[in-house]
């Protein structure tokens, strides 16, 4: 008897667990020149339970197809169902007209 009963409560908590996982959301804003200076906005939503200590996330920088600069910006203390924002700032004598972002890791 105290199996099941083991059981039904480990299946009452599944659902708990799974929303404390829920991914984050990064958002690419808005990409600038200005001043030998680019600039990437980003953001990253926090959908899970427990806060988020630290996202870091790097960017690549290109002029059509060709990829001439890289960086890394990272957002700290995002509580629950937040949104925490940075700008990537990098020196360059080229303006981009594209780039791609991607988080790199985050720590809870």
């Amino acid at each position: 008897m105290s199996k099941i009963a083991g059981l039904a409560v480990g299946l009452l908590l599944l659902p708990a667990i799974a929303v404390a996982q829920q991914a984050t959301e990064l958002t690419i804003g808005w990409l600038g020149y200005s001043a030998g200076n680019i600039s990437q906005d980003l953001s990253v939503r926090n959908n899970g339970i427990l806060p988020i200590k630290t996202v870091k996330m790097r960017c690549r920088f290109f002029q059509y197809s060709k990829q001439f600069g890289a960086g890394a910006v990272e957002i700290t203390n995002i509580t629950s169902n937040a949104v925490g924002y940075n700008t990537m700032t990098i020196a360059s004598r080229t303006s981009p007209n594209s780039a791609t972002c991607h988080m790199i890791s985050v720590k809870y």
